[in-house]
């Protein structure tokens, strides 16, 4: 994006080519009948879960800058233990609120650190729509569990995608005809498939399946270890430097996820 594919259109691509390989990964599966009730919080899901997460989340990314963007989707633990406390389906506790301060604390540091270099400058309304699409995932998080609890992981994404697909397509149809396929490389398919299978179907199957086990607040947690994979991926690649903030961030943050976690060990033992 934007020379090949709008961020529009890419969704569009993104949601239906999830929705293709849950329906075939559904085959292989016993058929599951939803209950009537349960289709409304799988439309809710797929609003706030698939339409507006992406959608908000790509206008956002164009329009601010990646620290702010960064900054914003850090927010996204908090946004759920809040939401969570509200609709009363969470309940944590004073050393999982530390730990996820911790984790809030290093990751801010280590993201500001990382990329402060960045000369793309931010704007209001770029940062808002990073954070309302923080919000958005948030909320999806916490009323998606029951249908996790209740059916297979595959039965409820298959779902849920196949309505994502009629509420993003008539947002990015006109951009998909603008498509310039014929310019298209390996390389570039090689990424269009990297991120429709693994960033899209894989990471929304074991984010969801996690979420059978751990509670939502726990397994939004998680998103603090996001800067510390992509410096060790940059490390790797040879377009970062190690040094003593990256490594003390790195095991602030890991300290800050055991602890939030903690909790839950004995739960997620019985459900394996």
């Amino acid at each position: 994006m934007p020379e090949h594919i709008k961020p529009s259109a890419f969704i569009v691509l993104r949601v239906v080519s999830a929705v293709l390989l849950f329906w075939i990964s559904s085959l292989l599966i016993p058929t599951q009948k939803i209950d009537k009730q349960d289709y409304k919080r799988m439309f809710a899901c797929a609003v706030f879960g698939i339409a507006v997460n992406q959608l908000l989340f790509f206008k956002g990314l164009s329009l601010t800058s990646p620290i702010h963007a960064s900054i914003m989707m850090l927010c996204s633990p908090i946004l759920v233990i809040i939401i969570s406390t509200l609709l009363h389906s969470d309940d944590f506790n004073k050393r999982q609120y530390i730990g996820m301060a911790l984790s809030f604390v290093a990751a801010f540091w280590l993201v500001t650190s990382s990329i402060a270099s960045s000369q793309k400058e931010a704007t209001a309304f770029g940062d808002i729509c990073i954070l309302l699409n923080a919000l958005s995932w948030g909320y999806y998080l916490v009323i998606v569990r029951t249908l996790m609890q209740k059916y297979h992981t595959i039965t409820v994404m298959k779902w849920i995608f196949l309505i994502g697909v009629f509420i993003v397509t008539p947002i990015g149809f006109g951009d998909l005809k603008n498509i310039r396929w014929h310019d298209f490389t390996t390389n570039l398919w090689l990424a269009f498939a990297y991120v429709t299978i693994a960033t899209t179907f894989i990471a929304y199957i074991l984010n969801n399946y996690a979420l059978k086990a751990l509670s939502p607040g726990v397994v939004s947690n998680y998103i603090y270890l996001q800067p510390v994979l992509a410096t060790v991926v940059a490390l790797y690649l040879g377009k970062d430097n190690l040094n003593s903030y990256k490594i003390l961030s790195a095991i602030i943050i890991f300290v800050g996820v055991y602890l939030v976690g903690k909790k839950n060990n004995t739960a997620v033992k019985n459900e394996i």
